[in-house]
């Protein structure tokens, strides 16, 4: 049988996190024909904050003796009026481009990522913003509106192995989400395996926080838990998405030995 769905449970799938711009995390860059060997990148830019690059209105003009010296504060302030990402790119012929934080960005290569607490690892893009959480959801590995987000849940009972029992799960689970959210649209299931263990896998449509997103969500039954691995984009960045970094992700979840 499967474990009726807890009230923390029914509202799982988080909300996509509020982009930030240009974080510059510590990247760690994988080689997929050598994934020993693992480049560790620092990168340290500083760039001044709206309070550094102005003055509120009320604030006391710049006014000292000799004229040259607001000439030269007024001249400063209009270049980097005009090269706000001066520290970072320049003001020269050569730029960095803008990151489109509206899009999600391509992978720059995979890193393992190992989570001992919830006893399993999973690949995640080296470019990728990855957030530790509070349980029952584990981490969420972002990229503007992308996110995986995994989550581990304890359940009792034996975890269905059979056909027959992952087919009853299967229908209890979908019957769990449309009680939820009337609004969803469930896309398709399966009845499938994901690290040796018996899974659903569950696409929908549904709106989080106000916005429309493709999820998909498979469930992977042990022994004690339920693992949930949520993966979602907006649809039309959805196919992309998905063949570039969330079937990558979800073939490599793995289940750790039992102490590691």
């Amino acid at each position: 049988m499967t474990a009726k769905p807890s009230k923390q449970r029914q509202n799982r799938v988080p909300p996509a996190p509020t982009p930030s711009p240009l974080p510059l995390p510590r990247i760690e860059v994988s080689v997929h024909a050598q994934p020993s060997r693992v480049q560790h990148l620092n990168f340290r830019v500083t760039t001044l904050s709206p309070h550094q690059a102005t003055r509120p209105a009320d604030a006391t003009p710049f006014r000292r003796p000799g004229g040259w010296q607001n000439r030269l504060v007024r001249t400063l302030f209009r270049l980097l009026l005009a090269c706000p990402l001066l520290a970072l790119t320049g003001c020269g012929n050569s730029r960095t481009p803008v990151p489109d934080i509206s899009r999600p960005a391509p992978p720059q290569g995979f890193r393992t990522l190992t989570l001992s607490h919830a006893g399993v690892s999973l690949a995640t893009p080296a470019n990728w913003i990855v957030t530790g959480q509070s349980a029952p959801l584990v981490v969420t590995i972002n990229s503007g509106p992308a996110v995986v987000a995994l989550w581990r849940f304890a359940r009792s009972g034996p975890p269905p192995t059979t056909a027959q029992a992952l087919s009853r799960a299967r229908r209890a689970l979908i019957t769990a989400v449309r009680a939820r959210d009337r609004t969803v649209s469930v896309v398709g299931s399966a009845e499938t395996r994901v690290a040796g263990a018996g899974a659903i896998a569950l696409q929908v449509r549904e709106r989080i926080d106000g916005q429309l997103r493709r999820v998909m969500s498979t469930h992977v039954y042990i022994p004690g838990a339920e693992l949930v691995l949520d993966e979602y984009a907006p649809p039309l960045q959805y196919a992309a998405v998905a063949r570039s970094v969330f079937a990558p992700v979800l073939r490599s979840l793995a289940l750790l030995p039992a102490g590691r």
